[in-house]
């Protein structure tokens, strides 16, 4: 995992531990928790994934309109593919459209495609923006579900499991995250912050020790001190 994305994750899941400075690794201050959106679409047919690295690249750039024009025209030849009904509907959400109405086209795409992990995301996202966290985490968590890999939606759901102070969810998301991918050593820092919000002490000593360990292999030596540094203080609490 890149170094950009690792300091995105843990901003986001350690956005109450400013009254705990000393539990942040050094490189959680300087970068910013949000996510840029990042839907991929990476199950459609080889077309379709085509039409959204088009759609994608325009929008990117402001050329909404000229999205929108590729949006529409594909949905003219196929007016039921969920995948490109949910690409109009990520259009709309980069136009800064109404969120009432981006949702109205995401629930479309559903009733086409109901399985499609990008449009749950994306609604996700709508309702994060609208402060309707509960159902924004209930999405995100179904993306999960249906692919353990998917660190975006990880990333989301976390983020609304801190706001909401629920660090029993935290924690269950990370032991699920964990033991079904390759991590380093951010998570288990982050899942020792859920842990020492419950009170549970000796968990968060063990995953500090193997953030600490995992800090000093990928050559982190200021995020190994610092975690070091809180395991001291935590042994000796």
């Amino acid at each position: 995992m890149n170094t950009k994305l690792q300091s995105q994750i843990l901003a986001s899941v350690l956005v109450f531990a400013s009254t705990l400075t000393s539990l942040q690794p050094a490189y959680a201050s300087s970068q910013s928790g949000a996510m840029s959106v990042s839907t991929t679409f990476a199950n459609t047919a080889v077309k379709t994934d085509s039409l959204w690295k088009i759609v994608k690249s325009l929008a990117n750039a402001g050329k909404i309109q000229e999205a929108m024009n590729a949006v529409d025209q594909a949905l003219q030849a196929d007016p039921k593919n969920g995948t490109v009904q949910a690409m109009k509907a990520f259009v709309m959400y980069k136009s800064h459209a109404k969120s009432e109405a981006v949702l109205a086209q995401i629930n479309l795409a559903l009733s086409n495609t109901p399985d499609n992990v990008d449009a749950i995301y994306l609604r996700g996202l709508v309702y994060e923006d609208m402060n309707e966290l509960q159902k924004a985490g209930r999405d995100f968590d179904t993306c999960i579900a249906m692919d353990n890999h998917n660190i975006d939606a990880v990333n989301e759901s976390l983020k609304i499991k801190f706001a909401m102070k629920n660090w029993s969810g935290a924690v269950s998301l990370l032991n699920f995250y964990i033991a079904n991918n390759k991590v380093d050593g951010t998570f288990y820092y982050a899942r020792a912050f859920a842990e020492y919000r419950l009170g549970q002490i000796s968990e968060a000593i063990n995953d500090l020790k193997k953030a600490e360990s995992l800090f000093i292999a990928d050559n982190q030596q200021e995020d190994a001190k610092t975690t070091a540094e809180m395991i001291k203080k935590l042994e000796q609490a």
